[in-house]
């Protein structure tokens, strides 16, 4: 598979993912900075779609995306006007990153780095899809 497929296919695992658990999804007809809308309870959010990859003990995601115009590469970074969350699949589950927190990559770590270090360190489990839409009913 190519990069556009892979990323297809990410985004899909994604929305059936939410689908079946009984919220609505929404896809723009025109291509936007964002992949979908998420209702959550009336609030609609901005969901951009990334595919992970696991490195070490953890996995990664790019937080920007790249175009190639006349053999140049060119990155846009995502920011709170354009989404609200980073959303990838791993593992037949869904993670959810506010996007403040990603700037060029952002690490889930399995478990704590082995060199003892913490700071920074954001743990998986910490952003599975549930956990990350109760702490929007605490806003």
């Amino acid at each position: 598979m190519n990069s556009d497929q892979v990323g297809t296919l990410t985004e899909q695992q994604c929305i059936t993912y939410i689908i079946g658990r009984w919220f609505n999804v929404s896809v723009p007809v025109v291509k936007d900075k964002y992949d979908f809308i998420l209702d959550y309870k009336g609030k609609l959010l901005k969901v951009q779609t990334k595919t992970s990859r696991v490195k070490g003990n953890s996995i990664l995601f790019n937080g920007f995306s790249s175009t190639r115009f006349k053999g140049k590469r060119k990155e846009h970074y995502y920011t709170k006007d354009d989404i609200d969350f980073y959303i990838t699949f791993y593992n037949n589950m869904c993670y959810l990153v506010p996007v403040g927190e990603v700037s060029k990559q952002k690490r889930l770590w399995f478990a704590p780095p082995k060199n003892g270090y913490t700071r920074g360190v954001c743990m998986l489990n910490d952003y599975e899809f549930e956990i990350q839409l109760s702490k929007l009913d605490t806003d």
